[in-house]
């Protein structure tokens, strides 16, 4: 180990400040999926980034609050899938029924699907 992992804070800045811990989802009081707004995406390429999924989002179908790829925590890259969250529910429901219907819907030259997010209970 060339200690440039330092958890101890010693890696030479000048934060004195800890990250705060990563909080969980309290699914049963701050999750939005029965909102109709959020939509999951799958066969994303690897290549495919937050940004370009938000803006072509954005520009097919309305405005958005987030568009998030899901990520491999041990692998520390893109899974292929991601949430969008709609400001519109009209606008998640225009999104899935294109994605799936005869033209579908592709980004970076492969085509994406998308479904309305459920919870995972």
């Amino acid at each position: 180990d060339d200690g440039s992992d330092d958890e101890d804070g010693e890696d030479g800045s000048d934060d004195d400040d800890e990250a705060p811990p990563r909080k969980s989802h309290n699914l049963s009081t701050g999750h939005d999926v029965d909102e109709k707004k959020t939509v999951f995406i799958k066969n994303l390429s690897f290549q495919s980034d937050q940004e370009d999924l938000r803006d072509m989002m954005e520009e097919l179908f309305g405005p958005v609050y987030f568009a998030k790829l899901v990520m491999d925590k041990q692998l520390e890259h893109p899974k292929g899938t991601a949430f969008v969250k709609f400001k519109d529910p009209e606008h998640a429901a225009k999104c899935i029924e294109v994605s799936q219907g005869e033209e579908g819907l592709f980004l970076d030259k492969r085509q994406i699907y998308g479904c309305l997010a459920m919870r995972q209970d």
